[in-house]
């Protein structure tokens, strides 16, 4: 069975099992339901549509319209995307260590420009102003900023 490839804004290439999504208004089954028919054309799995993401977002809006289907002027559906600056927000909320969380937000931090501490206390706040970060949080983000600016080994090859 083929992942689903996602373009993305990075010099990276994603590669995921599911796409996260948060429905806002609308038929959330009838969503559901094409999507569970996308992924039997595609040899997908029937959950590669997954709205798990919805226990992250925040109340503050960190998304920007990417599209509107079948056009601006008609009802149907419209697909927003989180921003860089967002997406480092939810990951550093979610981010538990030694798992791909990290990955993703060393990229993340690197295209957002933030590497220190502050910056990411900063970031949270922004997203997440009712909810500060605990200590253990603090410590988690923490490790994370050491091991982003810790100096790289280049290995001879």
């Amino acid at each position: 069975m083929a992942a689903p490839r996602f373009r993305s804004r990075f010099k990276a290439r994603f590669r995921t099992a599911d796409v996260d999504a948060s429905v806002e208004g609308g038929d959330h089954g009838a969503l559901m339901a094409a999507a569970a028919q996308v992924a039997e054309r595609r040899g997908w799995l029937r959950s590669w549509l997954s709205n798990a993401v919805t226990v992250y977002l925040s109340g503050e809006r960190g998304t920007s319209l990417h599209g509107s289907y079948p056009s601006e002027t008609r009802v149907g559906l419209r697909v927003y995307v989180a921003k860089p600056e967002y997406l480092l927000a939810m990951k550093l909320r979610a981010m538990r260590v030694g798992r791909r969380d990290e990955q993703d937000a060393a990229l993340l931090a690197h295209a957002c420009g933030i590497a220190s501490l502050d910056g990411m206390l900063a970031l949270l706040e922004r997203y997440f102003p009712k909810e500060p970060p605990d200590p253990r949080r603090i410590a988690i983000v923490g490790q994370f900023v050491e091991t982003l600016n810790a100096p790289t080994s280049k290995q001879p090859g």
